[in-house]
């Protein structure tokens, strides 16, 4: 009797599982690595695929945070010239996420950027009064220069929505052949179609499941941001698996969670004091799966006036970074145009539908 095999892609599985099981064994990374060496000890980098969620009280770094995973992957080269991160400005215009990038670049903390008044910066060490001799037009004309050349993709204005999203993913990734493998939203409670609309409660489920849906149709990772709520501010603590649950999201549907959170930087808000010039303690607390684990908690410096958070200067881990380089994942669909229109047709329909049910 002659046994005839089924001709399967499980050769291609299992050749991705054995590099999977030693990337675990810390030869490299999973996915695209936030560059924080704390961090990245705990989850190996943005798994494809996947969402994580980055919670926090008001001011403690959330955005910064993810500016800070941004920045550092352009400044190691990390990705592939037909790579893109997609940052996702929900709250806020483009233009206001690059001054944070400029104010991280240059030292001069966000405020004067804003006021156009620039009178102290950040030295590396402490805020000290700029030098005269210092052009510091110049200076911010250069930063700008290097943020042109960023391999990311914005959107911003505080009208998207998870269709708008969508929309551009198909845009960047089918129409235009590139690969998304980070995709940062700030914050997905104010998406207009699964969030606070009409005065409804945002549902943090139902948004969360449909991210994890982009997540796998694009091969990418979501990055997510949650403010927590007064309650969390107030206790100065870490939150309880329970009341993350019930102040951010039902947490089964992430597969990271990442509280940033800083009693001392609380503490200074709270009394009204300046944080300018100081070098704040910030807590990272990971909870390293969707299940009921226990989180890990790593401490990383943050000097809040220019939202920078100091680097982990250590010659391992900055060699690994040196040498990563994200892989380029191309999707089966990835040149067809006909496939990319007929997929914005149906988002149109989907929205369309969904517009005159509310």
């Amino acid at each position: 009797m002659t046994i005839e095999y089924i001709q399967s892609d499980i050769k291609a599985w299992v050749n991705s599982t054995k590099e999977t099981l030693a990337l675990l064994r810390g030869q490299a990374f999973i996915g695209l690595p936030s560059c924080f060496p704390e961090l990245d000890e705990l989850i190996q980098g943005f798994i494809r695929g996947a969402t994580t969620v980055v919670a926090g009280a008001p001011g403690m770094g959330k955005t910064a945070f993810t500016t800070n995973v941004v920045v550092r992957n352009v400044y190691f080269q990390n990705l592939h010239p037909k790579q893109r991160i997609l940052m996702v400005s929900a709250e806020m215009g483009e233009h206001l996420w690059i001054q944070r990038v400029i104010s991280l670049l240059t030292g001069i903390p966000q405020g004067m950027l804003v006021l156009g008044e620039y009178s102290e910066w950040w030295n590396g060490e402490e805020m000290e009064a700029i030098p005269e001799d210092v052009d510091v037009d110049g200076l911010i004309a250069q930063a700008l220069e290097c943020i042109a050349t960023f391999p990311v993709e914005l959107m911003g204005g505080g009208a998207t929505d998870t269709f708008s999203i969508e929309q551009k993913l198909t845009e960047l990734v089918f129409s235009e052949g590139l690969d998304i493998p980070l995709v940062i939203i700030d914050h997905a409670g104010v998406l207009s179609d699964v969030g606070e609309y009409d005065g409804a409660v945002a549902r943090p489920d139902f948004i969360c499941q449909r991210l994890e849906s982009l997540a796998q149709k694009f091969n990418t990772h979501i990055l997510t941001i949650w403010p927590l709520t007064k309650e969390g501010l107030r206790s100065g603590k870490i939150p309880s698996y329970g009341a993350l649950r019930g102040s951010v999201m039902p947490s089964y549907q992430a597969a990271n969670i990442i509280i940033v959170h800083s009693p001392m930087l609380a503490e200074l808000q709270q009394a009204s004091r300046s944080v300018v010039g100081r070098k704040v303690p910030v807590y990272l607390s990971v909870q390293k799966n969707r299940f009921m684990g226990r989180f890990e908690v790593v401490r990383v410096f943050f000097i809040p006036s220019v939202g920078r958070f100091v680097l982990h200067n250590d010659d391992e881990w900055m060699k690994r970074y040196r040498d990563y380089q994200c892989e380029f994942m191309r999707p089966k669909e990835q040149d067809d145009k006909e496939y990319a229109n007929n997929h914005l047709e149906d988002i149109k329909c989907r929205r369309t539908s969904l517009t005159s049910k509310v």
